[in-house]
């Protein structure tokens, strides 16, 4: 088996920076399901006096009741899982009583949004809890939360009873391709991005990568079998978010299949515009979809799924869910194993993107944004821009292997294209770039002034 925590550096050295700080803490750490929050705060809590709650969609009593014996027992103070307090006020007025000051407590209570989701004033009452109890004591009191838009409105919003309260804040995000290649020992690097662009870099996906079988292989055992984990994920997922889970599985089943302006998705869902947009909105805000306008333009625009796994269970599994459901996994896996390449071009376009905002490509000046441009038929993948000097790096992403004569042709192609985007016309400075799995003579495309990487560079 793999290992089940891998990379999270920066993270623990901020919990940990948290922990030794002179002051009281109150941590907020939130992120979608299954992205590690849960294994972070355990990883931190090594070697820590701290006590550790999962909540839950239970009653509030049952809830009190739970935190009671798990701090009495973690914390070794059994007298404190006999005390009578019916709310959370009194649970940690008499909870604090117990607190040595001599060092710092962490009490964490995982999904904390459950607890609102019960009771809509969790908010208010740990607002006081913080002010009035916790505030003056060595303590380090962290709430994490999976679901993202309750965590964002209810815990940080600025409407929020508890806004400005927290000393920190960490969103828990997917792992970077670095990081999946450790999950991965065996797979080469192709291998590894087609895995990304199946389960995207959440760690609870790919501990269940066996990587001694293909990739195809992992797909149809985990992905296409009925009653496996990640063939009902996505449909769980959603019905953990939303209550008219089949509306934004319409929408992202759409999406998937490439009805990606608000004009095509009223026309394929048959929705009212004004609905459509709120529930766009809302998979905006949980981070599943993004809206994207071409360069300094502020209406229209497509939406696409940023999120690998959602992108490709609605691609390939919501849409031959029949065939799945009667068994037919094989015919599934070949129509994936056609569209496959197709699909994989798509991912990879936000891949480069998504490395240029990491600094893993070098770009041959400070960038201060990454678009995209396309008008028509005519588009580009990605446009790199520095909007103080007016420099762009326009950049063309093929998902193939691609020889020095091709690469020259489409870099060709590339600046003519480019000739097209009003953006700082005359008065720019442009560079040209090519990202693909394999560009041979790569040397001498750079010796011409262009910027390329494959997935050596990767």
């Amino acid at each position: 088996m793999p290992p089940k925590f891998i990379n999270r550096e920066i993270e623990l050295e901020f919990m940990e920076n948290c922990y030794n700080s002179s002051s009281p803490e109150f941590i907020v750490i939130y992120g979608r399901r299954r992205v590690g929050k849960t294994e972070l705060i355990q990883q931190s809590l090594k070697g820590k006096h701290g006590a550790y709650f999962l909540a839950s969609k239970d009653t509030t009593h049952e809830n009190l009741n739970e935190f009671k014996q798990s701090i009495a027992e973690q914390l070794n103070i059994p007298l404190f899982s006999k005390l009578e307090s019916n709310t959370w006020i009194e649970m940690f007025e008499a909870l604090s009583e117990f607190l040595d000051d001599t060092k710092k407590t962490i009490i964490v209570i995982d999904e904390f949004s459950y607890l609102i989701e019960v009771d809509r004033a969790v908010p208010s009452l740990f607002q006081k809890i913080w002010d009035q109890i916790l505030k003056t004591k060595n303590v380090m009191l962290i709430l994490c939360g999976s679901s993202v838009s309750l965590m964002e409105t209810e815990v940080l919003g600025v409407r929020s009873p508890l806004f400005g309260r927290r000393t920190g804040q960490w969103e828990v995000t997917q792992l970077q391709t670095e990081s999946v290649k450790k999950f991965l020992p065996e797979y080469n690097t192709e291998d590894v991005l087609n895995t990304i662009f199946m389960l995207g870099g959440i760690p609870a996906y790919l501990n269940k990568w066996d990587n001694s079988k293909t990739v195809f292989e992992n797909m149809e055992e985990h992905i296409l079998s009925k009653g496996e984990y990640l063939y009902e994920e996505a449909d769980f997922l959603l019905k953990q978010e939303f209550r008219e889970q089949w509306i934004y599985a319409l929408i992202l089943k759409k999406l998937s299949l490439g009805y990606n302006s608000l004009g095509k998705l009223y026309s394929a869902t048959n929705m009212d515009k004004a609905n459509l947009s709120k529930y766009l909105n809302t998979l905006e805000n949980l981070h599943i979809i993004r809206h994207i306008l071409p360069i300094h333009k502020r209406k229209g625009g497509i939406y696409v799924i940023i999120d690998d796994y959602f992108d490709f269970w609605f691609r390939f599994v919501y849409t031959n869910r029949g065939l799945l459901e009667a068994g037919n996994k094989t015919m599934v896996r070949g129509k994936v194993e056609t569209d496959f390449n197709s699909y994989c071009g798509r991912r990879f376009e936000y891949l480069v993107e998504k490395m240029v905002g990491w600094n893993c490509v070098e770009i041959p000046f400070e960038y201060t944004g990454i678009n995209k441009w396309w008008h028509k038929e005519v588009e580009i993948d990605l446009l790199v821009v520095n909007d103080e000097s007016r420099e762009v790096l326009f950049i063309e992403c093929k998902w193939k292997t691609l020889t020095l004569k091709q690469s020259l042709k489409i870099l060709g192609e590339l600046e003519i294209k480019a000739e097209q985007v009003n953006w700082n016309k005359g008065k720019r400075r442009g560079f040209f770039g090519l990202a693909a799995k394999k560009i041979e003579g790569k040397e001498k495309l750079k010796e011409k002034g262009f910027v390329v990487f494959d997935l050596d560079d990767i």
